[in-house]
């Protein structure tokens, strides 16, 4: 009786475990893809030639206007492993960016997204003490020029 209740209850919830456990770890082997924001305030030769360094390497990216980053929750930028900021004008990238997008964004660093700044990306990462509305990725720290 014990043989025939491990057999028909206990080995097919194993295999199920297993075969979700692999599924899980596959799915977070596949690179995601790269968010190249292009939105207001960037240059746009900075995010021509960022895009032409992800083609070069064959690496799929897509791209998001402020607009679009605006709508864009932490879970959904949670399916990108990296997101761009390239250079450009970064108090126009933090004029052009919502509160809430800034808070999305900083919850989708914190729960694993990695931030490329680039020149006036990395200033976007700060904080802007008033003076810019910064991502403050970098809990409260300010890059002077």
């Amino acid at each position: 009786m014990r043989r025939g209740l491990l057999t028909t209850h206990v080995a097919p919830l194993l295999l199920v475990l297993f075969v979700e456990t692999a599924c899980d770890r596959a799915a977070r082997l596949d690179p995601a893809p790269i968010l190249l924001f292009a939105g207001k305030g960037t240059s746009t030769g900075d995010v021509a030639a960022v895009a032409r360094i992800l083609n070069q390497n064959h690496l799929q990216y897509a791209t998001a206007t402020s607009s679009q980053l605006n709508l864009t929750s932490a879970p959904q930028l949670l399916a990108f492993r990296l997101i761009i900021v390239p250079g450009g004008n970064f108090i126009d990238m933090s004029e052009s960016l919502t509160a809430q997008a800034a808070a999305n964004i900083r919850e989708a660093v914190h729960r694993g997204l990695n931030y490329l700044g680039i020149c006036a990306g990395a200033f976007l990462a700060g904080d802007g003490h008033g003076y810019y509305n910064g991502l403050d990725l970098t809990s409260c720290v300010r890059f002077d020029f």
